[in-house]
């Protein structure tokens, strides 16, 4: 079952909801605690959140695989290299988070089409969840302000 693609109005809300869950581990599992039940330090959430940002921007709503749409119309995957660069963080430290989102079943390989190679994407799990826990914190933080609760929950008519 596919899923329905995330509304461009539900990446900024997951983005501003990111931000808080940083500012306040306690509101948010996955910078709370990793599988080994040890509270994170400062700096693995501060990478995370750099991580999930750029992950986010490159996000295909409808694939949840990371990418760009190539000139010539192609789908090309999110490289290493690129993240590297975009987030501004070293590549060993880069590849620790993307274990550690592995783990908490965040991220998992993808083929964003038939006969393409795969890639990162998120889970629907994950998605589901980020999605459920950034409606809430909208709610309580009057985001909705100026839009229907529809548009929150990802309607568009």
């Amino acid at each position: 079952v596919a899923m329905t693609p995330i509304p461009e109005i539900r990446t900024a809300i997951i983005q501003d909801w990111l931000e808080d869950c940083f500012n306040s581990p306690p509101k948010c599992p996955l910078f709370n605690r990793w599988p080994d039940l040890r509270l994170i330090r400062r700096q693995r959430r501060e990478a995370c959140l750099t991580l999930l940002r750029t992950l986010i921007r490159h996000l295909d709503r409808t694939t949840l695989c990371f990418g760009f749409l190539h000139p010539n119309g192609q789908f090309q995957n999110l490289t290493m290299k690129h993240v590297v660069l975009e987030t501004g963080l070293g590549q060993r430290r880069c590849e620790r988070v993307i274990v550690d989102l592995k783990g908490l079943q965040a991220l998992e390989m993808k083929s964003p089409g038939q006969g393409q190679r795969p890639t990162l994407a998120f889970t629907e799990r994950f998605v589901e969840w980020m999605l459920w826990s950034s409606s809430l914190w909208a709610m309580e933080h009057g985001q909705q302000a100026g839009q229907s609760a529809s548009d929150l929950n990802g309607d568009r008519s």
